[in-house]
């Protein structure tokens, strides 16, 4: 399965902005994009691993569940 790396803006939509069979090419991409987004591009990028990159896109945009911390004992 292929790494998808996806520009995600704050009104939930994706841009798609590569594809690679390893993930350390598609961690270098989304490195490299990080380090130059400006407050004008207002977005994340992420990398998600998916079947296809509908699947990805999808995957992304569901909001994952809040883990739950554990309470320490006193």
């Amino acid at each position: 399965m292929p790494y998808f790396v996806f520009k995600v803006f704050p009104n939930k939509t994706c841009e798609q902005i590569g594809e690679f069979e390893q993930f350390k090419e598609a961690r270098a991409l989304a490195r490299d994009t990080r380090a130059n987004l400006t407050l004008q591009d207002n977005c994340t990028v992420k990398v998600m691993h998916a079947k296809n990159s509908s699947e990805a896109e999808t995957l992304i945009l569901t909001p994952r569940e809040r883990p739950i911390l554990m309470e320490h004992e006193k």
